[in-house]
């Protein structure tokens, strides 16, 4: 069979793995003898909007993969025809997580180029001629469809400005045809028991076996709390004429370094890090809210006439999926107080040894479990342990700030 593209990328949530990402593998099939499973959302926080790891993704992929391989034997699915090719084609399914960022296309853009040569090592020299391009074709569903476009224009233009990269050029695949599933939000509520699942189960039996056999019963428990917790939110807001869209602000305070974070107190995302910050109130200006939400759960002492004067940039993040509760719009206000604090004199007469003790002081108070100082290099590493969106909002605010010498 002659294939038109060289590598078909599938990329999703897999979280779980539905229906529609079932056809969207089962169609990079027919379209490239390399198929790669890109899986969305890695290294995130435990809770309702990240209850899979990526060795549950990684599980549910292999069982669907294999299922349709059995499919394509029994002559059950993909006829004669594509019985034959399965069979003769050599085709090569990998899979790997992707470390995304909604909010900054062109750094996803470079991990993903990044993941794509490291899963498709040795396979240009073989597979394209000398001097040619691999050609890549994209299958995303419907939901995501803005957010990759995005990507692949970035990352079409920057591998153009870059040639160090060997010659590669992505498409995203037209899925107009194609049937809309559950949104990513409503599978996983599903698979949680926060949203009813249809009769028709919205996923494959081989991840229908896994949910009920290896994952439902643990990870529901974990995730009790946060659920009870939405639930009860929903139950207070289900008054309203129509779904309410939330407005927060978040409170991002650098010093010398150090970045200010607190430890959530209350469920979801009980002991996970986050920005200082909370829900404006009907009569404040958000940046008013800021500093009382900033001031209320960590008692900075810093005066707020100098934190005013500190205030560097504002910006908005309203991805329609960032937070737990629903639709929920934030405002974070970012400030450098490093001016108004002086470094204390060492011991040894250098002022190059900054430590959290250098910053003013704070203390855990209305909902936050802990407050605390946190390095810069140490927050790079904490995406895993922040809530919700917390650690893209960092780091893409302190790229704007030019805080990060490296941002990769």
């Amino acid at each position: 069979m002659h294939f038109v593209h060289d590598v078909a990328v599938v990329l999703d949530d897999f979280a779980p793995c539905s229906w529609e990402a079932l056809a969207m593998l089962q169609q990079a099939k027919c379209l490239a003898p390399r198929v790669c499973a890109v899986a969305l959302g890695h290294e995130r926080p435990m809770g309702i909007l990240y209850p899979f790891s990526w060795d549950d993704k990684a599980a549910m992929l292999d069982a669907v993969w294999c299922s349709l391989a059995q499919e394509a034997i029994e002559d059950d699915v993909l006829g004669s025809d594509m019985r034959h090719n399965q069979k003769t084609s050599g085709r090569v399914f990998q899979k790997a997580p992707l470390v995304d960022v909604a909010a900054d296309a062109l750094l996803t853009a470079k991990r993903f180029l990044a993941l794509m040569h490291s899963m498709l090592h040795g396979f240009e020299d073989s597979s394209v001629q000398a001097g040619g391009t691999l050609n890549a074709i994209c299958l995303c569903s419907r939901h995501n469809r803005w957010m990759v476009q995005a990507w692949i224009d970035s990352l079409n233009t920057w591998i153009a400005d870059s040639p160090q990269w060997p010659s590669m050029v992505f498409t995203l695949a037209d899925m107009t045809d194609a049937a809309v599933g559950p949104s990513p939000r409503d599978l996983r509520e599903m698979a949680l028991g926060l949203v009813v699942a249809p009769l028709n189960t919205p996923w494959p039996k081989p991840v229908n076996d896994y949910l009920k056999h290896h994952w439902q019963h643990h990870n529901a428990l974990q995730l009790k709390h946060d659920c009870n917790a939405i639930m009860t939110h929903r139950a207070m807001w289900h008054v309203a004429p129509y779904p309410p869209v939330l407005v927060t602000v978040d409170a991002m305070v650098f010093c010398h370094g150090f970045v200010l974070l607190v430890q959530r107190g209350r469920a979801p995302g009980y002991g996970q890090w986050a920005w200082p910050g909370g829900f404006v109130e009907p009569q404040e200006f958000l940046l008013q809210g800021c500093l009382r939400e900033l001031a209320e759960e960590t008692q900075l002492d810093v005066a707020k006439h100098l934190l005013e004067s500190s205030l560097k940039c504002s910006k908005t993040f309203d991805n329609t999926a960032r937070s737990a509760r629903g639709r929920v719009i934030t405002h974070v206000f970012v400030f450098d107080v490093s001016g108004f604090i002086p470094v204390a004199e060492k011991a040894n007469g250098i002022h190059d040894q900054v430590t959290d003790s250098d910053c003013p002081t704070v203390a855990a108070a209305d909902d936050a479990m802990a407050v605390r100082w946190v390095a810069v290099q140490t927050f790079l590493q904490m995406r895993a342990q922040m809530h919700d969106d917390h650690h893209d909002m960092g780091m893409l605010m302190m790229k704007e700030m030019g805080w990060l010498e490296h941002y990769v």
